[in-house]
């Protein structure tokens, strides 16, 4: 019985090790998403600075080189694909709130993560003392130990 159980803990800790994966990539996808978006709030918040020309980027390090754009509106998609012109400052403040969502996401995730650990850990502690159960060899010291 105490195999079966230590398999079983053995399974719980293997779960938990590719939950915390999976949140982890969760994680490094929104970090990404945010850096992406503080800077073209940074951007936005620079256009009026910009001099007669600027490089626009459309991919794999490929720039278009164009006269001073307007700086009164951008495009900016809204949802579901659907892309609307804005005033620049509604389209930061869209951005912002973008952005707090995400920092709500990241703190989430990083809660779920401590919970994973805590968890893998109490699976780790009980694996390892069903295992010391489970080996004749070791003495009564050392199980007192765990």
């Amino acid at each position: 019985m105490a195999e079966e159980d230590l398999n079983r803990l053995i399974n719980e800790a293997r779960a938990y090790q590719q939950q915390m994966q999976a949140v982890s990539n969760q994680l490094d996808a929104l970090i990404s998403s945010s850096d992406e978006i503080r800077a073209t709030i940074e951007t936005l918040s620079n256009l009026k600075k910009m001099k007669n020309t600027a490089l626009f980027p459309i991919g794999a390090g490929t720039y278009i080189k164009s006269d001073k754009p307007s700086v009164e509106n951008v495009l900016i998609n809204v949802g579901a694909g659907i892309v609307e012109e804005k005033p620049v400052e509604e389209a930061k403040i869209l951005l912002e709130k973008r952005l707090k969502t995400m920092g709500e996401a990241i703190t989430q995730g990083q809660r779920t993560m401590a919970d994973l650990a805590a968890k893998l850990e109490d699976a780790d502690v009980r694996a390892r003392r069903l295992a010391v159960e489970l080996n004749p060899n070791v003495r009564p010291a050392q199980k007192e130990n765990l």
